[in-house]
């Protein structure tokens, strides 16, 4: 499995140098990580939350349009969600409801153990949302 990121804020996916490298790698499946957190798209990225969910769906489209199975990596997730659950809902679908195949969501938070509860709270309702 390959690993990357999505394209770039206001880039073209079929121009990215990281999904090239991607496809260079002629690996089946790939992993890309992108912002499940309206804090840290608006905050880290600079850019709007639209463009955050069209980075993904872009990135994913492409991938999928080249033969690829793709992982998508939802970082700072369970925060994200706590904050927005509708906005992280769409990072892992990568904007693609309605779609046939989704790209399969991986979900991770390294600062479980920074909240209360641990984190694990909003499991039920997004495997549901999945």
């Amino acid at each position: 499995m390959a690993f990357g990121s999505t394209r770039r804020v206001g880039g073209d996916a079929a121009e990215d140098a990281t999904l090239a490298n991607l496809l260079a790698a002629e690996t089946d499946v790939v992993c890309i990580v992108g912002k499940a957190s309206a804090y840290h798209v608006t905050e880290a990225l600079r850019t709007s939350l639209d463009e955050g969910v069209a980075m993904v769906a872009d990135s994913v489209r492409f991938l999928k349009s080249r033969g690829r199975r793709v992982f998508f990596d939802a970082e700072h997730f369970f925060d994200g969600y706590r904050d927005n659950p509708e906005f992280s809902m769409q990072g892992p679908t990568g904007g693609c409801r309605g779609r046939r195949r989704l790209p399969r969501a991986v979900r991770y938070e390294r600062r479980l153990s920074a909240r209360p509860g641990g984190g694990h709270g909003p499991r039920r309702g997004v495997c549901r949302g999945l």
